[in-house]
């Protein structure tokens, strides 16, 4: 590929965005860091998608570790561009253009709702080992066309045993 797919999306076994920045990678690597700020009964938790904070929740605490719970409504604004985007990716991986106005308003009138509950696990030693992020969605679309969608997302940290050494291989 030339630098000229920089920005494009292109699909093969699933669509993906071709980056040429390498500060992109960032953005990816943030996006596995599962510790919240505050991770205490109480502590105000907010996540992207959601409209508003909720106070996290300790929902279980033993010598093996704690959950921490917290369930948040959606935002339909950013549930409503998002889905306009991924219209503007299909259109471009058909060989169209769609501008994200037109795409946001074809999506203007669908009425979205639902919610996002998030789940922490924690070791003994109180440092998060999964992260569960559930969305539970209804979206309203002209007529009476209902869709309702569950995701589930989840981040685990696991340790990775260490090699043992190869008698068989030779240097």
């Amino acid at each position: 590929m030339t630098r000229a797919a920089c920005g494009h999306w292109i699909f093969t076994w699933n669509a993906f965005r071709i980056e040429c920045d390498p500060q992109s990678a960032i953005k990816i690597i943030e996006g596995f860091d599962i510790t919240p700020d505050d991770l205490r009964d109480g502590a105000p938790y907010k996540d992207p998608a959601a409209r508003t904070a909720a106070a996290l929740t300790r929902k279980a605490a033993g010598p093996n570790g704690a959950t921490y719970t917290v369930e948040m409504a959606i935002d339909p604004e950013v549930r409503r561009r998002a889905r306009a985007e991924s219209d503007i990716v299909v259109a471009e991986i058909g060989g169209k253009t769609l501008a994200l106005e037109t795409a946001l308003r074809a999506r203007s009138a669908e009425a979205i709702s639902g919610t996002i509950t998030i789940t922490f696990e924690t070791d003994s030693a109180g440092e998060v080992r999964r992260r569960t992020r559930v969305t539970q969605l209804e979206t309203k679309g002209p007529g009476q066309r209902i869709e309702t969608a569950t995701e589930t997302e989840t981040i685990e940290r696991r340790r990775v045993a260490k090699p043992t050494p190869d008698w068989r291989r030779t240097a």
